[in-house]
């Protein structure tokens, strides 16, 4: 969620359909080269209209009145999930239901019980292997494949958000 909040129009790379997150804006202090998937890329163009000239993508509302633009607050992203209307009740879903960093746990989840290989889906999230030594050798970014699995979810989450119409995931299961 913070380097959604806190992304940079300089790390988006349209050409090859990149993001690429510096190692001083991780806690890992390693670089982070994020694959676009269609969607987001749609999104991320939709906002340059927006925010292009700005420094951040996603701004606060306060701030483009002031003479500072800041990024938008933790805060901002929380109520905004904490208002989304739950259909079966027609209520706001409230506290307790979402964070913003509950995507991650369901992204990690949902594609590991979809079959895509766990080292792809924990180096997407730029976990560190606990493996000291497999992590001081290994330095595969498995591209390709995090490409695929990129699309493949954002391909997903589309389906899910059309009435459930889920398209299946080919499994993908490690050699």
């Amino acid at each position: 969620p913070h380097n959604i909040r806190y992304l940079r129009w300089e790390y988006i790379d349209f050409e090859n359909h990149l993001i690429n997150i510096p190692a001083s804006e991780l806690k890992t202090r390693k670089p982070l080269t994020v694959p676009l998937a269609t969607q987001a890329e749609i999104v991320l163009k939709d906002m340059h209209r927006l925010t292009g000239e700005l420094e951040y993508v996603f701004v606060s509302s306060r701030g483009q009145n002031a003479k500072v633009v800041i990024p938008l607050s933790e805060n901002t992203t929380t109520k905004a999930l904490q208002r989304l209307i739950n259909p079966v009740t027609n209520n706001p879903f409230g506290v307790g239901y979402m964070t913003s960093h509950g995507f991650r746990h369901t992204a990690s989840t949902m594609l590991n019980e979809l079959g895509f290989d766990s080292d792809i889906i924990e180096l997407q999230l730029a976990h560190i292997d606990k493996n000291q030594v497999r992590a001081t050798y290994n330095k595969a970014q498995w591209m390709e494949k995090r490409i695929e699995m990129m699309q493949a979810w954002a391909d997903y989450i589309d389906g899910l958000k059309s009435e459930g119409n889920v398209t299946p995931i080919n499994k993908r299961t490690s050699a």
